[in-house]
């Protein structure tokens, strides 16, 4: 619920939510999970800025300047640590990039289908 709040939406308007897991196997993505030593790029200083608050002054932050940088090349998604949870990495995928010997599917898709009506 911190999230709904910190994007101030009303707990009365949050309605019901099905996680659902994806399994991906892609072939060209970018990992930030392993030091870098990239001269002009610091992943401690783009993990830690608010690019919310960077994207309220009508600017782009570090962190999407990259990934919009690697989805020009063809990037199909990017390893990346959390930036609210200690020791948790984060998989950006970017949907229209994703070729055709890549894979991806709903794990446990008939279970799901027991939620939905």
């Amino acid at each position: 619920m911190r999230l709904f709040e910190s994007f101030k939406l009303d707990r009365a308007t949050v309605r019901p939510r099905l996680i659902v897991g994806i399994r991906y196997q892609l072939q060209v993505i970018a990992d930030f999970t392993m030091p870098l030593r990239m001269p002009g790029l610091n992943l401690a200083d783009a993990l830690a800025e608010d690019w919310q608050a960077i994207n309220h002054l009508g600017q782009e932050s570090l962190g999407q300047t990259l990934a919009r940088g690697l989805f020009n090349l063809g990037a199909e998604g990017l390893l990346v640590p959390s930036s609210r949870v200690s020791n948790a990495t984060n998989l950006v995928v970017f949907p229209d990039k994703i070729r055709s010997d890549s894979f991806h599917g709903v794990l446990n898709a008939r279970e799901i289908k027991r939620w939905i009506r």
